[in-house]
């Protein structure tokens, strides 16, 4: 069969979409298909190094402005025997399709963002899609369509399956894709280097074919080579990587690649399609996700680092006990499906749901651990939260990484009928040389009852009570003036109100707004 590629690549992006077309023509032509892949001009040669999978231009003049009918044009005159057609190109969109699906026998297209198409095939392969009530929405607006979505239908390159020798050397590497800004990481990384660090460690920086702004590590290099590598657009990326310790970089399909190899990764978007649900990126072992400008806070990001080290076998165990394992089939699982022999159609019936009555679960609290790092900011940062807080501002997410694996507080969650109603924690200060507890909570559940914020509180009460019976220590209570009902309850879970004449309250109103907040003891 002949199998056609329509992407691109320029100097600002397309690189990481022209991998994924050439890795899955590598496959095709290893099963006996015939593979053109198709860009605007010609590339550079150190882009491929497979003689067997031919590349065409669509032009002949270089910086045409592009135009979908003209380009269709031109591809259907260059790709003259009908066969599957393969779009890995955001420019694309339904003008063009239409004029190919009226020669070509199949369109399939691959896509990171959400955009209307009449694809008989959509492949997308974001961790979003591992939410099934995403795919359902996705099912809606694609009835006539084969879907292949999520991780599953990742293309990657095969897993190099020969074991890493270990050293005592921390191997970092940097990766912003092939077209990648290393403005800040070439600030990160002369930070890092010339900041006091205590462990052995080598970093290694990946410029792709048309990386911008790296050229100010080359004399750092040239100073520190035993702890820089600067690697020039390697043609194997994953033999690289699963040498690695720590991935710092963009949110691109790398993600799927350090996911296959379980590299402990800092992940920023750097891009409109990088946008990605947290919740789904946790369950192929993602945790630590940012945003593109908190690549301007390099002190921070230093610290992280820091903390990647000191925390190694922490942040092991949470990609070790991730829920979707990514493996290197998902080009296999897309030719299967691709030239499935029977015709696909999909009728979406909508039945009736029955009335099921909810299974009634006892309350149950347990003590929370790092998969809910991410849960914790979202609730904590949630307005119903911040109104009653000593501080309304939101937390960072650098900010709330950084606390997460510095701080002493004890956290609990607490459910009822399997539903999350609310993290309760507690953690020790001292004043005046004494030490104190001191509670709070959080709400998960925005539509909770009352009544069952009160189940938890009381679930907290018995836990401190232990604590204090235990060490004959006193609770300090805050609250917040405008919250009346719970300093109507206070009393009943013991607490008693400090009077401002007391050395405690004085001492309290040195830190926090005796104005705004109710002080308590028990």
């Amino acid at each position: 069969m002949y199998c056609y590629f329509r992407t691109n690549v320029t100097k600002t992006s397309g690189l990481g979409n022209y991998k994924r077309c050439l890795r899955l023509a590598e496959n095709l032509h290893r099963k006996g298909h015939d593979c053109t892949i198709f860009t605007d001009n010609k590339l550079k040669k150190n882009l491929f190094n497979n003689k067997q999978i031919k590349h065409k231009q669509n032009y002949d003049k270089k910086n045409i402005k592009f135009s979908e009918l003209k380009d269709a044009k031109n591809f259907l005159k260059n790709s003259d025997i009908p066969g599957f057609v393969f779009v890995d190109d955001t420019r694309i969109g339904i003008p063009w399709q239409k004029k190919i699906k009226n020669f070509h026998k199949k369109l399939i297209v691959i896509t990171d963002v959400t955009k209307k198409n009449v694809a008989d095939i959509l492949i997308n392969t974001k961790p979003d899609y591992l939410n099934p009530s995403i795919i359902e929405k996705e099912k809606i607006k694609n009835k006539e369509k084969k879907l292949l979505l999520g991780p599953r239908y990742a293309i990657l390159e095969k897993k190099i399956k020969n074991k890493v020798k270990k050293n005592n050397i921390f191997k970092i590497v940097f990766y912003f894709g092939g077209s990648g800004d290393l403005t800040y990481a070439s600030k990160i990384i002369k930070e890092f280097v010339f900041s006091k660090i205590f462990f052995n460690y080598k970093i290694f920086v990946i410029i792709g074919p048309n990386s911008k702004n790296y050229k100010s590590l080359i004399p750092l290099q040239k100073k520190i080579k035993s702890k820089l590598n600067l690697i020039y657009s390697p043609n194997n990326f994953s033999k690289l990587l699963k040498n690695f310790d720590l991935y710092i970089g963009s949110a691109g399909v790398s993600m799927f690649e350090t996911s296959l190899y379980k590299i402990p990764s800092i992940l920023f978007k750097t891009s409109f399609d990088q946008e990605v649900d947290i919740s789904c990126l946790e369950k192929i072992g993602h945790y630590f996700l940012m945003e593109k400008n908190d690549l301007r806070r390099t002190k921070k990001i230093c610290k992280i680092i820091n903390i990647f080290f000191e925390n190694k076998k922490r942040i092991k165990s949470i990609i070790d006990s991730r829920q979707y394992k990514v493996d290197d089939r998902g080009s296999d699982r897309i030719i299967g499906e691709v030239f499935k022999r029977k015709k696909f159609t999909r009728s979406i019936i909508f039945k009736k749901k029955k009335e099921q009555t909810k299974k009634k679960f006892k309350p149950k609290v347990k003590k929370i651990n790092d998969k809910y790092i991410n849960k914790y900011l979202f609730v904590s940062n949630n307005s119903i939260n911040r109104k009653n807080s000593l501080t309304r501002k939101k937390i960072n997410k650098i900010d709330h990484y950084i606390w997460w694996f510095k701080n002493n507080r004890k956290s609990f969650i607490f459910t009822k009928n399997g539903e999350e109603i609310i993290f309760f924690f507690h953690e020790y200060i001292r004043l005046n040389n004494a030490k104190f507890i001191v509670p709070g909570w959080y709400i998960i559940k925005r539509d909770a009852s009352f009544l069952d914020i009160i189940m938890g509180l009381k679930k907290q009460y018995n836990i401190l009570q232990t604590a204090k019976d235990k060490e004959k220590i006193t609770q300090l209570g805050v609250i917040n003036k405008n919250n009346k009902s719970m300093i109507k309850f206070a009393p009943k879970l013991n607490w008693i109100k400090l009077n401002s004449s007391e050395i405690l309250f004085k001492e309290l109103a040195k830190k926090i707004n005796s104005r705004k907040f109710v002080f308590y003891k028990r």
